[in-house]
């Protein structure tokens, strides 16, 4: 797993980048219908997640480079202390001895260079690390699925995928290959046909697999804000959109309702 933390860092940036575009566009998108803004999330969402394109030309950091970066940093560094020992015992009057022993010795010995030692270790401490906030927000996110699930052990069955349960206090969607929706008791009257409106058209756009996704690249991308942020942002452009698609389905006679 040591190489696979190279391959998200590098993902993450990429992603970054498309995200501070989208943050940076998306003030100008106001008058334009939010669909078209959480669009561009999906492309945020496809870089967060497809590594395929890591390999390019284009890539930010490729994947091939990632770890000789940083030996040749410290080989560089090596190669300048040496010859400053080398400028100080000349300016002494010491005669300088000849290295190739050494090399041999450390060769014969089995030393290895801090650059085959050092850098190696970094990115496994790294990638461990990685991996554990990796395992935390997935055992969070399975923590919350049963919960709720447990919340829902009594809904009563209205019609077709349509649930009511009194121990939940907002609408949502729930399930990827066979999704229902899951309505409080309390919701009656125009104001339920309005939720299962909007809830039918998150089902209708598979927003439920989207969110599912986007809560994967949370949990593979934890230790970077801007993907947080992105997903808050992408949230927010979905129920609005979602928001407008009923209305102009249905009329904007509903818009105040």
């Amino acid at each position: 797993m040591t190489n696979a933390f190279p391959l998200v860092l590098n993902m993450t940036i990429s992603a970054s980048l498309v995200a501070f575009v989208v943050m940076f566009v998306r003030p100008f998108l106001r008058k334009v219908p939010k669909v078209f803004s959480y669009i561009l999330w999906l492309v945020v969402l496809f870089r967060l997640i497809c590594p395929l394109s890591i390999e390019s030309n284009i890539a930010v950091i490729p994947i091939s480079e990632v770890g000789t970066q940083v030996n040749q940093i410290i080989e560089e560094s090596i190669s300048s202390m040496e010859i400053g020992k080398e400028k100080v015992s000349q300016g002494q009057g010491a005669e300088v001895p000849n290295p190739e022993p050494i090399l041999d010795n450390q060769s014969q010995t089995g030393v290895r260079s801090p650059s085959e030692s050092s850098s190696p270790v970094t990115w496994d401490i790294l990638s461990r690390i990685w991996m554990l906030g990796l395992a935390a927000v997935l055992g969070y996110g399975v923590y919350s699925y049963f919960s709720l699930k447990q919340k829902l052990t009594f809904a009563t069955l209205v019609t077709r995928n349509i649930y009511e349960v009194d121990t939940i206090l907002s609408p949502f969607v729930l399930g990827l290959i066979s999704p229902k929706i899951y309505l409080p008791a309390t919701v009656q009257g125009e104001e339920r046909e309005y939720i299962l409106k909007h809830e039918e058209c998150h089902i209708k756009r598979l927003d439920h697999i989207v969110k599912a996704l986007y809560f994967l690249s949370l949990a593979i991308h934890w230790f970077n804000p801007v993907v947080w942020v992105s997903f808050s942002l992408m949230t927010k452009d979905m129920e609005m959109s979602c928001d407008e698609m009923v209305i102009n389905r249905w009329g904007k006679d509903i818009r105040a309702d």
